[in-house]
């Protein structure tokens, strides 16, 4: 399930926006209706942020991911 640019650049802003707040089990459960490659790029995107919590909670969810794909 590929989604349109436009579809990606909206996920990302939705996982942005909830790992700033700190929802992080809904950025979890937001990015599980997604296909895992897709979110583990966009999450990607996020290690050179600026707020540490950004960056720590993106390789969080990046290794559970990761952690799925591989079993």
């Amino acid at each position: 399930m590929e989604t349109s640019p436009k579809g990606r650049r909206t996920l990302k802003k939705k996982l942005l926006q909830l790992l700033k707040e700190k929802h992080l089990a809904s950025a979890r459960e937001e990015a599980g209706r997604f296909p895992r490659l897709q979110v583990i790029n966009i999450l990607f995107s996020f290690l050179p942020h600026v707020d540490e919590k950004v960056k720590w909670a993106a390789v969080e969810i990046m290794g559970e991911l990761v952690a799925e794909l591989a079993d």
